[in-house]
């Protein structure tokens, strides 16, 4: 099993060497210079996109060059970038990264057709990105190995002594960042930086990302990880006999729903294709394959939502404003997170 253990340069990727590292991916990307083809930067895993990239390939015979990195690298390397980015779209793992890129005016409005498609009233947020799918933040365990009584009633209940050494996090993941965000949005900056640095102190383990967390949870590594609720449903539908589980808090930033959203860039010249794919994106047969295959919730009213997911409206949702809010706080909390030693 790979993972990693506690150790202090995780974040250097964010903090000290910021510009170093995102001037290495800028200049990884080639130039798009492949005619009518699309390149995509996608916070988004391969392990999720793939799919759907190659079936929009199949089905409109439009090449597709993906760059795939942590959604906020990507969204700092457009930003760095400016009007010499080589990207179309930029497909984003959280809404924190493109209303960041959105406040840097490199979006181009989309047309109106896409935007007043029958997309679900919660989600719409402006004409620079468009949700495609949706997510909630939730812990991972193990229903075998913990009991209900073992279960924390709030992301700040796992501070107390008797969940040392028995949780995973992935504190690099921009899911995580975009929780400690909300967390420091609600709870104040303080509070937050007190519950990061408990959390550290209680012997924590490092994983890259969350499905590694699933992993670990299924092999009894750890107890709980935090996660976004999608790689437990798709661990166990590829695994049914696991006894991994997704715990639910009932308030809270440990709840927060999570739109993941697309954004074409001013300085795409394949601005048709990319409004072609947004177009695939949400229709009915990419929903029902994002919501029946890859356990997301979907993003327009005429899919149902796979059985297996909760009522997302018992969660917290964020209004658009406030989505803006928790972009404006990003810089502050991987502060936080690396200062906490992580």
């Amino acid at each position: 099993m790979f993972r990693l253990k506690n150790r202090n340069f995780k974040l250097f990727i964010f903090n000290n060497f910021f510009i170093l590292t995102f001037t290495l991916i800028a200049c990884t990307f080639p130039n798009n210079d492949q005619g009518n083809n699309l390149v995509i930067y996608s916070g988004r895993s391969e392990s999720i996109v793939d799919e759907i990239i190659k079936d929009f390939t199949e089905e409109t015979g439009i090449q597709v060059d993906v760059r795939y990195a942590n959604s906020t690298e990507l969204a700092n390397t457009i930003i760095l970038e400016g009007n010499n980015s080589p990207a179309d779209l930029f497909f984003s793992q959280d809404p924190i990264n493109l209303e960041k890129v959105a406040e840097q005016n490199l979006f181009t409005q989309l047309p109106n057709e896409i935007m007043q498609r029958s997309l679900n009233s919660n989600y719409q947020f402006n004409n620079y990105w468009i949700p495609t799918s949706i997510r909630v933040r939730t812990l991972g365990y193990n229903s075998t190995s913990t009991q209900q009584e073992e279960l924390p009633i709030d992301l700040y209940e796992l501070i107390n002594p008797k969940y040392k050494n028995k949780i995973g996090l992935a504190p690099t993941n921009s899911s995580f960042i975009t929780m400690v965000s909300c967390m420091i949005y609600f709870d104040g900056e303080e509070k937050t930086n007190t519950w990061l640095k408990n959390i550290h102190d209680q012997g924590y383990i490092e994983y890259p990302n969350n499905s590694t967390q699933i992993n670990a949870i299924d092999n009894d590594e750890i107890k709980f990880g935090l996660v976004n609720h999608y790689y437990t449903l798709r661990y166990k539908s590829e695994n049914q006999t696991s006894n991994v589980k997704n715990y639910y808090f009932k308030s809270g930033c440990g709840s927060l729903v999570m739109p993941s959203g697309i954004g074409v860039l001013k300085t795409s010249k394949n601005q048709e294709n990319a409004t072609i794919f947004i177009e695939f994106l949400l229709n009915s047969n990419t929903q029902e394959l994002i919501t029946n295959n890859l356990f997301e919730f979907p993003v327009i009213d005429i899919v149902n939502q796979n059985n297996q997911l909760p009522e997302i409206n018992s969660f917290l949702n964020l209004e658009p404003n406030q989505w803006l809010e928790l972009s404006k706080l990003q810089t502050k909390a991987v502060e936080l997170i690396s200062k906490a030693g992580y």
